[in-house]
């Protein structure tokens, strides 16, 4: 009986070896298959995973018991001990075996330079890691590159003239690029000492050109606010009412276009590429995040399509932020004074006492019978409020058509009714600096403010503005809306309205009008 026993003693820690040699083997096997089929390598792992942590462990378990516990502990410890140990190995195989497929599994690929790409899917999502070739799943994560690698790829990227200025001790280095245009300061930008060798130049050089654009913008006016980054600011728009949400966007677009107008933005990839976060404040109210994404091809006759997408984000938030409606009120006042009571008696009182043929410009369809007026309801400081009368009859009769069509005053008008219901009219301001191109297509009872796209030029110190801001009447050419922009009263640049004028094109029948081309103007204009 001792001998049979002799022959027995053991066996299960021999097992236990035999398998933790396996083990040996199995890392041994995984280092000769690295430098060949790395897609084996994945599959590798699994089994291998199950294998170190949860068979080996369970195997050893069973060998303590059998060759240790199961003849000399008593009864009690016999079976308690190894129970215990069990149940703890299956619980942290169960949560070392979860983190390893879910936390350090990795798919690989190897770079042209000889380093192993490892994508890594965890509970916060994909990530890249990068490391050399080492023994077995051992890896040498990558170390950094010296200051004359980094130095080399950032003039690759971004041409000569960069500055270095400092390194953080993480290795990030501080950079200094020049300005963003003529008479513009040099931007700071940082480049991270990692794989990639990440940088925020692209952020920097928009932050740069915003500053830029928005110093001398006429209108609305962005700001920045402060920020704990390195040079830089948040860039916010201010939004003041539901009916400003499109106007807003149009702003916002016309910004954009001058952002990607600088040939030093790299290469965008085909899919959307977000260029920048901004702000928007709604006034009086909150201010929301807004992510913006252009593609590569946003330059091209897309204005439309980002001014829209843009319009769509701000109004999600609008909505939120005044679900009653408007927050303005538009020149309901000046109605008040002129007329109150029913609008009957005030129409009948107005045609009679007021109106008497004077009037700041007529027009009249082709048919001769359909004509309007445009008429001063009230004056104040160069400033007027204007209302619409029509007459069916040749100009023998009139009604008042509207009191209020724009909801607010300007200096000056024109206007144009292409039919009975479809028209456009400007309203000058600033002493016939600008104006600004109104839509009706319910024969002027009310005006819809036109959507224009800007055209920005920059001087050559560094000065951004649009000399283009005075927009004449629209014209219709083959189902097409177009208008010429001049200068206004202040216009000189280029030669002038004498020289060229910029013409705009509308898609939507008058809403929105995106630039199309310069246009030489006529001797005799």
């Amino acid at each position: 009986m001792e001998e049979k026993g002799t022959g027995k003693k053991y066996r299960m820690t021999k097992v236990a070896l035999t398998m933790a040699g396996i083990a040996v083997l199995w890392q041994m096997i995984e280092y000769v298959m690295k430098g060949q089929e790395i897609e084996f390598r994945f599959y590798l792992q699994v089994v291998k995973g199950i294998y170190l942590w949860l068979v080996v462990p369970i195997t050893a378990v069973f060998a303590i018991y059998c060759d240790f516990f199961r003849e000399k502990a008593k009864v009690f410890w016999r079976y308690l001990f190894p129970t215990v140990l069990t149940i703890l190995i299956l619980a942290v195989s169960f949560f070392r075996g979860s983190y390893f497929f879910f936390c350090e599994m990795i798919t690989e690929e190897r770079m042209e330079n000889g380093m192993i790409r490892g994508e890594i899917f965890s509970f916060l999502g994909a990530r890249y890691i990068y490391y050399e070739p080492a023994w077995g799943i051992l890896r040498k994560h990558f170390q950094g590159w010296s200051q004359e690698e980094i130095e080399q790829t950032v003039k690759e990227r971004y041409g000569d003239g960069i500055v270095w200025l400092e390194t953080d001790p993480s290795g990030t280095r501080v950079c200094q690029a020049p300005g963003a245009g003529p008479g513009k300061e040099p931007f700071t930008f940082w480049v991270k000492n990692n794989y990639e060798m990440e940088d925020n130049y692209v952020e920097s050089l928009i932050h740069s050109n915003a500053l830029a654009y928005w110093s001398n913008r006429q209108g609305r006016k962005a700001y920045f606010s402060t920020s704990a980054g390195k040079g830089q600011g948040q860039l916010t728009f201010p939004c003041y009412s539901m009916e400003d949400v499109t106007f807003c966007a149009s702003d916002i677009a016309d910004w954009v276009w001058y952002v990607l107008e600088d040939e030093r933005y790299p290469d965008m990839p085909e899919s959307e590429y977000a260029v920048f976060n901004i702000w928007v404040d709604f006034y009086g109210n909150r201010r929301e995040e807004i992510s913006l994404s252009v593609k590569r091809n946003a330059k091209e006759n897309d204005w439309e399509k980002l001014c829209k997408d843009i319009s769509e984000k701000i109004m999600f938030y609008a909505k939120i932020h005044w679900e009653s409606g408007s927050s303005a009120d538009t020149g309901e006042e000046s109605g008040e004074e002129i007329g109150p009571g029913e609008d009957a008696v005030w129409e009948e009182r107005f045609l009679a006492d007021y109106h008497r043929d004077d009037y700041e410009k007529e027009v009249f369809l082709q048919d001769g019978m359909i004509g309007y007026r445009m008429v001063v309801l009230d004056a104040a400081l160069g400033s007027r409020m204007y209302g619409l009368i029509k007459s069916t009859d040749g100009g023998e009769s009139w009604q008042v058509k509207s009191r209020d069509p724009f909801g607010e005053s300007g200096m000056g008008i024109d206007f144009t009714f292409l039919d009975e219901d479809f028209g456009f009219a400007t309203l000058m301001h600033n002493g016939g600096d600008e104006a600004d191109l109104f839509v009706t297509e319910n024969g002027g009872e009310s005006y819809e403010r036109c959507v224009m796209q800007g055209f920005t030029v920059t001087l050559d110190d560094g000065y951004v503005y649009d000399p283009y801001d005075y927009p004449g009447m629209p014209y219709e050419e083959e189902g097409v809306i177009y208008v010429l922009c001049g200068q206004g009263a202040d216009g000189d640049y280029d030669g002038g309205d004498r020289a060229k004028m910029a013409l705009y094109r509308s898609a939507d029948h008058g809403h929105t009008f995106v630039f199309q081309e310069m246009k030489n103007s006529s001797p005799e204009e």
